[in-house]
């Protein structure tokens, strides 16, 4: 996992920053693919700064509720035969020069549990 970049910030409550990762083009043999998918945002992120009431360390890896997020209608669909398109407007803050979603608990689904590979299985 790659070194993460912490801010120099205190949240407050429940609130947390996560990372942006977004989705890749690439296949795993380095060739880039034409992916209309590029660019989004996953709902997989990892926490980066967590208020002292959140349920959350820094670390974490959360699966982020996107429906909690506010959104407007970008475009109807055609013929009322396909989905209608929306614009989430997402809580996107930069801190010095890094971009970082800022929600808070109430936006998650689930916390992933951490791969503990000391554990033994019985």
């Amino acid at each position: 996992m790659a070194e993460l970049k912490l801010p120099a910030v205190r949240l407050l409550y429940d609130r947390i920053l996560t990372t942006t990762n977004t989705k890749k083009s690439t296949s795993p043999q380095g060739i880039i693919l034409a992916s209309k998918e590029e660019g989004l945002l996953l709902g997989r992120q990892t926490v980066v700064a967590a208020g002292p009431n959140a349920i959350v360390e820094i670390g974490d890896e959360v699966e982020i509720n996107f429906f909690s997020f506010p959104k407007k209608l970008a475009q109807k669909a055609k013929n009322d035969t396909g989905p209608d398109l929306y614009d989430i407007n997402f809580p996107i803050e930069s801190i010095d020069g890094e971009t970082y979603l800022y929600f808070t608990t109430q936006n998650l689904k689930w916390i992933y549990d951490k791969d503990d590979k000391d554990e033994e299985i019985i």
